[in-house]
């Protein structure tokens, strides 16, 4: 008994119209999945914008304590050369004055 060869075969066939619509949809969803990670998602452009301003804020913060830093560098090696530069500085900093010495304060009115 011979069985003849009927092969299961599902023939897809679309027209040209129906390819570019098909072609169409497709790019459509891939195109909003890309939108949707530009805008919404968690890496997106208002995040890098945010990072980008963070990163000026931190930059101008560092830059404000590295001056801090060099200034008292200068100071610790000036107290560490001078020994006046110690008096100054207890003077100054710390209100100290000498004995037998008479401290004056002006006041500007407000």
């Amino acid at each position: 008994m011979a069985m003849a060869s009927t092969s299961s075969k599902i023939r897809f066939s679309l027209s040209s119209t129906q390819w570019f619509s098909l072609l169409f949809i497709v790019l459509l969803v891939v195109f909003a999945g890309l939108q949707w990670v530009l805008w919404l998602s968690e890496n997106s452009y208002q995040t890098l914008l945010s990072l980008q301003q963070n990163i000026q804020q931190q930059q101008q913060t560092n830059q404000n304590l590295a001056q801090r830093n060099t200034k008292l560098a200068n100071k610790v090696f000036a107290i560490k050369q001078t020994p006046q530069s110690v008096e100054a500085e207890a003077r100054y900093e710390l209100g100290m004055i000498k004995q037998n010495e008479v401290f004056y304060q002006w006041v500007d009115k407000p």
